[in-house]
């Protein structure tokens, strides 16, 4: 339900249903290209389409918890595009294995990782999972690809360290 039918002088509704009643798309990039087409056409600059994954990254993100994760932080090279662990959490998957700052993500569960393409995001995603259950990495550590598996666990992130 909506308060109103239109927002910025666009019948949000119709262009809603629009969207809905369309030929399937074929899959769910189809869609959310679409989506975010729509939203950008209202020409407001607070408002967007946050993608699943985008979204559960900010809710897990302003909440502090990750169920089943390794804890690490994730940044990306602005010269080379690849992502690389910024940081370690204090009894974490990642720490105990020994990952350290600067190790940058080659594999995570045989999905290449280091295309230039990939975010930390992407990155996130693949590394969180189900309590308990394993994932398999591959990072490039002191020029030299390293293979980890690591045991997913609950990961309560430090806001001050």
């Amino acid at each position: 339900n909506f308060f109103g039918r239109t927002f910025n002088g666009q019948d949000w509704f119709s262009m809603r249903q629009n969207l809905v009643n369309k030929a399937k798309y074929k899959n769910m990039d189809e869609a959310n290209a679409a989506i975010d087409k729509m939203v950008a056409s209202l020409g407001d600059k607070y408002t967007r389409y946050l993608p699943p994954a985008k979204y559960t990254s900010i809710v897990n993100a302003a909440t502090g918890t990750l169920a089943g994760g390794v804890g690490v932080e994730l940044s990306i090279n602005p010269d080379t595009n690849r992502v690389y662990v910024s940081d370690t959490q204090p009894n974490s998957p990642a720490r105990a294995a020994g990952l350290t700052s600067g190790d940058i993500f080659i594999q995570v569960d045989g999905l290449q990782l280091d295309d230039g393409k990939s975010t930390p995001d992407d990155v996130a995603a693949k590394l969180r999972g189900p309590d308990g259950s394993k994932v398999g990495l591959t990072v490039l550590k002191d020029n030299k690809e390293v293979d980890y598996i690591l045991t997913r666990k609950p990961i309560t992130v430090a806001s001050v360290q």
